[in-house]
């Protein structure tokens, strides 16, 4: 598959009062027939993600709104998302209330930081959410003792599947800690408790490959098809982003020599290309990515030219 790069879209800093950058982690809401409500992490001035939205016209291509303030916070202190939230995937249900879920970060003590997944909820179309519990949905457990991240939640055939990130360990090396984690598959029958078999979907492909996560899922014509990210190659040491199908959902073939989209020679996204989401608008497919510095740089947008 061959994308085209249609440009930078967007970038909170300097947008939003209290904000010192990062448009992070894009995530699509339809809201109307040209009008898609993007959700995006920006950081506050102690680097704690926050949940901001645009409104974005496509067929004009420009912005119409940008929230002034944002629609989801980090928790109260002491519990598991306190240190940041990044909302990542919205399912909308029953009379149109939509289904967030979320990263919530809690700085580790002699680590970088944990991670758990939480559960919000939205009533006024994602103008804000309200957390369905205090705690996680899916942490740590006597079996995963490291930290959970990056979900991506569908509902298919009468059942709730998750495809997240799994950490298996940390490493300190080179002055720094690395964390290893791959691409686990989990399901539910509410969406709420999760039965986690250690079904391990995308795996870390050679030694080089350490950082494998923030999938994005599609269903057509019976196959599942992933767009995710993976850092830790040979020749890449930054993310790029990798693409793989499956007939079920749990066993996946990579084909990341099909992604189709590189760091361009220069400018916001020549570094990396991370956190994809893909829609599709008016008989053509669409990609939202980040670029430098995780996010720092802002969000663009491709377009698929060819399969």
């Amino acid at each position: 598959m061959r994308w085209k790069k249609l440009g930078l879209i967007f970038n909170l800093e300097n947008q939003v009062e209290n904000l010192i950058a990062y448009s992070s982690c894009p995530v699509f809401l339809q809201t109307d027939e040209n009008i898609y409500r993007i959700f995006l992490t920006g950081r506050d001035n102690k680097g704690r993600g926050h949940t901001y939205y645009i409104d974005y016209d496509m067929q004009a291509r420009q912005i119409k709104n940008i929230s002034a303030k944002p629609s989801f916070c980090p928790g109260k202190r002491g519990c598991f998302d306190d240190n940041g939230v990044a909302m990542l995937s919205i399912l909308r249900g029953n009379n149109n209330i939509l289904k967030g879920y979320y990263v919530g970060i809690d700085v580790g003590a002699k680590t970088r930081y944990n991670a758990s997944i939480g559960l919000a909820s939205s009533y006024d179309g994602g103008k804000s959410f309200v957390r369905d519990y205090e705690g996680p949905i899916i942490t740590q457990d006597k079996y995963n003792p490291y930290f959970v991240a990056g979900p991506f939640v569908m509902y298919d055939n009468s059942i709730y599947k998750i495809w997240f990130a799994s950490c298996h360990g940390w490493e300190y090396k080179n002055n720094s800690w690395f964390h290893y984690y791959n691409i686990e598959y989990a399901e539910s029958i509410d969406g709420v408790n999760w039965n986690r078999n250690n079904n391990i979907a995308i795996n870390f492909k050679d030694e080089n490959e350490y950082a494998i996560g923030r999938p994005f899922v599609i269903k057509e014509n019976g196959i599942y098809k992933m767009w995710f990210c993976s850092r830790g190659s040979k020749d890449n040491p930054t993310y790029r982003i990798g693409y793989a199908e499956s007939q079920d959902g749990k066993n996946w073939d990579r084909y990341d020599n099909q992604r189709g989209l590189e760091p361009s020679e220069s400018g916001w996204d020549s570094e990396m290309i991370c956190y994809p989401n893909v829609f599709d608008y008016n008989g053509n497919r669409y990609m939202l990515y980040n670029g430098n510095a995780y996010g720092k740089s802002g969000f663009g947008l491709a377009i698929l030219e060819e399969e």
